[in-house]
């Protein structure tokens, strides 16, 4: 019986229409499909992508970010993005429908021409460091032996985009596939690029609150026993927020503790705030019942990645450290 190697080694040559081809032409589909990515079309000159193929097997593919600013309204933009592209992801069925074309939302997908299966053995995603409204932060993603499906249609799933003809998949579920991650900050840059993120959601809407109060502080050494305390005041206004009418504020404590699991104990969490508006509502039974229910409690991070969420994907070896630079990295088998 022919090895997965022996039933791979077409080339461009062989196929002139090839999927995946080559290296070159796997590297201009993936920055095709990254300039639809909001933000990033602008810096993608700055991304370096190599990319090596053995037969049908994505042997390598290194994507390096390192300088690359990201707005925060792109940032925000791409995180609705997200939630629409999973309300389509429901509405398409459960990913079988690519063998002979089906439904992607509200559109049809054309019919699939060829689809080979690969592995896709070493998938880097790294930034030293990438920048997010000016602040410097690390990142660092790989994936190793991830089993995919190359996919060839007859015509673009999207008219829009022409390398739409052409995509690849995750299938068996990522099945024995491994995926490490570690991001960090700078820990006196973790206070302001939050305020930044909260003041640019809040700039989405229609500008009748403003944010004018924030201060996050993270204490603790030992990821088991942490404690973050934040102040928050917030201004609503008629005119995008020129004519402030209320302003309210508030103090949050909650101690929590992570295991290397990735089981989350909120131990406790306080809200107290000097001004009556906020201060009445606190003390009412029903709000004292909500709160009561975040804490204690104990969720258990890993089972949205269990066999009950369609993977078998475990967490391991979480770790959340507090120093100079915050630092948050788990592996995924």
């Amino acid at each position: 019986m022919p090895t997965h190697a022996e039933t791979s080694r077409d080339t461009a040559t062989d196929r002139p229409n090839a999927w995946p081809g080559d290296a070159v032409t796997v590297e201009r589909w993936l920055r095709g499909r990254l300039r639809r990515e909001p933000g990033v079309s602008a810096a993608l000159d700055d991304v370096h992508i190599d990319v090596e193929l053995d037969g049908d097997d994505l042997a390598r593919c290194h994507v390096d970010a390192s300088g690359v600013e990201i707005p925060l309204a792109a940032l925000i933009a791409s995180g609705a993005g997200d939630a629409d592209a999973a309300g389509d992801a429901g509405a398409a069925g459960d990913g079988t429908r690519g063998e002979t074309g089906g439904e992607i939302g509200d559109r049809h997908e054309p019919p699939v021409l060829e689809a080979r299966r690969g592995v896709a053995r070493d998938v880097r995603v790294a930034a030293d460091p990438l920048r997010v409204a000016g602040r410097p932060v690390w990142f660092d993603a790989r994936v190793s032996a991830l089993p995919v499906v190359w996919r060839l249609h007859d015509a673009p799933v999207d008219p829009e985009h022409p390398e739409s003809d052409r995509g690849i998949d995750v299938v068996d579920d990522g099945a024995g596939a491994t995926v490490t991650a570690e991001v960090s900050v700078q820990r006196s840059d973790l206070e302001p690029l939050v305020r930044s993120i909260i003041e640019a959601t809040l700039a989405e809407g229609d500008g009748s609150i403003r944010l004018a109060r924030f201060s996050l502080e993270l204490r603790g050494s030992d990821q088991r026993d942490l404690e973050a305390v934040v102040h928050l005041g917030v201004r609503w206004g008629l005119v995008r927020g020129r004519l402030p009418l209320l302003g309210v504020t508030a103090r949050a404590t909650a101690r929590f503790g992570v295991d290397p699991d990735g089981t989350l104990h909120v131990r406790e969490v306080q809200v107290r705030s000097r001004n009556p508006l906020v201060a009445i509502p606190l003390a009412m039974p029903p709000v004292r019942r909500r709160l009561n229910e975040v804490a204690p409690r104990t969720i258990v991070l890993g089972d949205a990645l269990g066999p009950d969420e369609g993977t078998g994907y475990r967490l391991h070896d979480v770790r959340l450290e507090l120093g100079p630079r915050i630092r948050v990295s788990a592996r995924l088998e």
